[in-house]
């Protein structure tokens, strides 16, 4: 254990770190099958997206205590607070023992790509090709012009969204090179080198299947 009284602790539970690796891969598979007309492929991505997406918010209200947004979400103020006293400052201390969890900055683009993801999502299902003859499984229930134009904002939408991303992975490039912090193996292992008072507690795992079966059945009722 080191000075600060802190070592290798779990912090993020399995949920979220399969499910964020997952949303990493079918998003990239959703922006390949967009770029290439694999509009099949392209349906099925967003739906397994949305899937997830809809566990999450379950999840960010009865998951591990890390996973909660009551645990992390806080006020813009707080988050400014942060990026002036943790991030911009120059006398930054390296050692100081780090917190479980995301930080505000981190929290509110959490909360932003998961808004934009769902954005996105909602506009694909009422979205309609220029022909109208290939659309959204919701594309039924809205006019040809109102499908169009949810296909236009789903096209906008998508680069604010790819925007966000870059500056996800720029932060997360910063606190690495930067503030020589690590970010990315606590998302592959779950681990972080915290104090042993903010470890996580195990995974609940009836709520997981519970909330894993309410995500499938809302998106199998959308996509049928």
């Amino acid at each position: 254990m080191s000075q600060n009284n802190t070592s290798l602790q779990p912090v993020w539970d399995i949920p979220v770190r399969l499910g964020h690796w997952l949303m990493v891969l079918l998003f990239a598979v959703c922006w390949w099958s967009g770029e290439n007309h694999e509009m099949t492929w392209h349906r099925y991505a967003g739906y397994g997206l949305f899937g997830l997406v809809l566990f999450r918010l379950y999840w960010g209200v009865v998951g591990t205590r890390t996973a909660r947004f009551s645990n992390f979400v806080s006020s813009p103020k707080a988050a400014l607070t942060y990026a002036r006293n943790h991030i911009f400052k120059s006398n930054y201390d390296e050692n100081r023992p780090n917190k479980a969890g995301h930080n505000p900055l981190g929290a509110w683009s959490v909360i932003a790509l998961l808004g934009f993801i769902l954005l996105q999502i909602g506009l694909g299902l009422f979205a309609v090709d220029v022909d109208g003859f290939d659309g959204g499984p919701l594309s039924d229930f809205v006019s040809y012009d109102t499908g169009r134009l949810c296909a236009e904002i789903h096209e906008i939408s998508f680069s604010i969204l790819m925007t966000l991303i870059v500056v996800h992975i720029a932060a997360i490039a910063y606190y690495k090179l930067v503030r020589k912090q690590n970010l990315v193996p606590a998302m592959i292992h779950g681990k972080a080198n915290i104090s042993q008072s903010e470890a996580i507690k195990a995974t609940p795992w009836l709520r997981v299947l519970i909330g894993s079966a309410v995500a499938a059945l809302i998106v199998w009722i959308i996509a049928k």
